[in-house]
């Protein structure tokens, strides 16, 4: 709220106050109070401008609201083109079959995709590698562990992630 507005709701305030200490006779007519206050205050001019400054921070609020949005939209957009600018990195290091590229700009190196557990299903698995809950969490840590020691898991199997691409700016 600006000081103007504020100095006017604290004077008008005031004269509120005056008024109805000057006639408290006022007090048990609601009507004649509204015109009196209406005539001899600056109540309704000032409630406007209250009034007014309120709705036009709503309408910008709003107007924020739909241009986050819109940025947000932007943002999401240049996002997914960096991916798909990314993917297409990903494939030329891949065809020309070099894990480092040194450029001016930045170092572009491939890596293997990391080693995770995916559940095929969740009923074969046995007991020992679940979480103790009351819901059925498959460990994957220890999965994982006797998975890669050679160990035949039904309900489980390793998956190797999708090559991962790194860009270096420094």
């Amino acid at each position: 709220m600006n000081d103007y507005l504020a100095a006017d709701v604290s004077y008008t305030s005031s004269a509120i106050d005056a008024m109805l200490k000057a006639y408290p006779e006022l007090m048990d007519d609601e009507e004649l109070r509204s015109d009196m206050l209406e005539a001899e205050t600056s109540l309704p001019a000032v409630a406007s401008k209250i009034v007014r400054a309120r709705q036009e921070r709503l309408a910008m609020a709003e107007g924020l609201n739909l241009y986050i949005k819109d940025l947000t939209e932007r943002r999401d957009r240049l996002s997914r083109g960096a991916d798909g600018l990314k993917g297409l990195l990903l494939k030329l290091m891949a065809t020309a079959k070099l894990p480092t590229l040194p450029l001016p700009e930045a170092t572009v190196s491939v890596r293997a995709g990391n080693t995770s557990v995916s559940i095929t299903d969740l009923d074969e698995l046995p007991q020992g590698f679940f979480t103790e809950e009351v819901r059925r969490v498959p460990r994957k840590d220890a999965l994982k562990l006797a998975l890669e020691a050679g160990a035949d898991v039904p309900g489980a199997a390793l998956v190797t992630g999708e090559n991962v691409l790194t860009v270096r700016v420094k």
